[in-house]
């Protein structure tokens, strides 16, 4: 996968750039109690194979009181499978927030 295809996915998955705040950017899904961030080096261009290779894509799952979890993936093949833990975590996190009665 390039880092094309790789963007394609990323917006058919419903991700769309977003800042992160301080100049910042990644690609970023909302859900009711979490957020899904994807970035490489603090932005939403992961660059070459080579720039992915020295600074990882990161992919994490955060909600208001912080991070929920996070992985990191060397490469543009391993960002689809991060991506599904993380919505699943996100949406984990969603049915855990209602379960203990969180507000939205």
């Amino acid at each position: 996968m390039n880092s094309n295809d790789l963007y394609d996915f990323l917006r058919e998955s419903g991700f769309e750039v977003g800042s992160t705040g301080g100049g910042c950017t990644a690609w970023m899904r909302d859900f009711p109690n979490a957020s899904v961030m994807i970035s490489s080096d603090s932005d939403h261009d992961f660059g070459s194979d080579e720039d992915i290779a020295d600074c990882g894509i990161y992919v994490g799952v955060t909600e208001e009181y912080g991070e929920v979890w996070h992985g990191v993936a060397s490469n543009a093949d391993d960002v689809p499978r991060l991506v599904a833990i993380a919505i699943a975590k996100a949406t984990n996190h969603i049915l855990y927030a209602e379960y203990r009665g969180y507000p939205e």
